[in-house]
């Protein structure tokens, strides 16, 4: 497990780095108001440091004390989110930020997580329905997509 968490580790910095290089025409500030790379750079840069000390972490502890694999319904679980956190960058870039939130957050809570319909409906319409309110509505920003789509 050691092995893995340090590849872990160096492929979600990779990907902040991806990130910062994918945003890069971004604005970091409009006028009044932070812009749409704003908070890109600001999830890189928790995402880098949490990698960072995820790696050291890793290459400190001893063997005995490695963190255990889910097992069973729990390892499909991670997996499961594993696809869906995919499934959401991919899909942000034809549908947009709003819907792809939207989506993410019903099949997370209601297929992954086996909490009931509706509130998982009620869950996400208010997650995307407050990121489109402030963000696109009150701001004036534009929610980036993957790679300028």
């Amino acid at each position: 497990m050691k092995r893995l968490e340090q590849i872990i580790a160096i492929i979600v910095l990779l990907l902040a780095v991806v990130i910062v290089l994918s945003t890069g025409e971004l604005t970091i500030w409009d006028d009044f108001a932070p812009g749409s790379r704003f908070m890109a750079i600001i999830v890189a840069g928790a995402s880098a440091v949490l990698a960072l000390l995820l790696f050291r972490e890793a290459k400190r502890r001893s063997t005995e004390d490695q963190v255990g694999w889910p097992e069973g319904r729990d390892r499909l679980r991670v997996m499961l989110l594993g696809v869906a956190v995919v499934a959401f960058v991919s899909m942000a870039a034809w549908t947009g930020f709003v819907v792809s939130v939207f989506a993410f957050v019903a099949i997370t809570l209601y297929l992954i997580l086996r909490r009931p319909l509706f509130p998982s409906l009620v869950a996400a319409t208010i997650t995307a329905g407050l990121i489109y309110s402030v963000f696109i509505a009150w701001l004036g920003i534009r929610l980036p997509t993957i790679f300028g789509f």
